[in-house]
């Protein structure tokens, strides 16, 4: 895939227009390198990073939301997924 110029936006403005996206998730995932990340979606121009604003959302979505519950019978080992924060209500 080519990268265009009109695509390239700096980390700040790519959160800005992502709201499920900051800016700092953003360097993780550079400094990261998962799945070559950094490699394939990052352009370095004068000590700033920019991304590639298309490559950056067929990545998403090739690693969207999966179930990620055990199967049947057994439990999960670790910490428990992160969620809505319920208050118990007593009666």
């Amino acid at each position: 895939m080519q990268t265009l110029f009109e695509n390239l936006l700096s980390l700040k403005t790519m959160a800005e227009q992502a709201p499920s996206l900051t800016k700092r998730r953003l360097q993780y995932w550079l400094t990261l390198n998962l799945d070559g990340f950094r490699d394939r979606y990052a352009v370095k121009i004068g000590g700033k990073m920019y991304l590639d604003r298309d490559a950056v959302n067929a990545w998403l979505s090739a690693h969207g939301p999966e179930d990620k519950r055990a199967p049947e019978g057994r439990m999960r080992r670790g910490r428990l997924p992160r969620g809505p924060r319920f208050e118990l209500v007593r009666n």
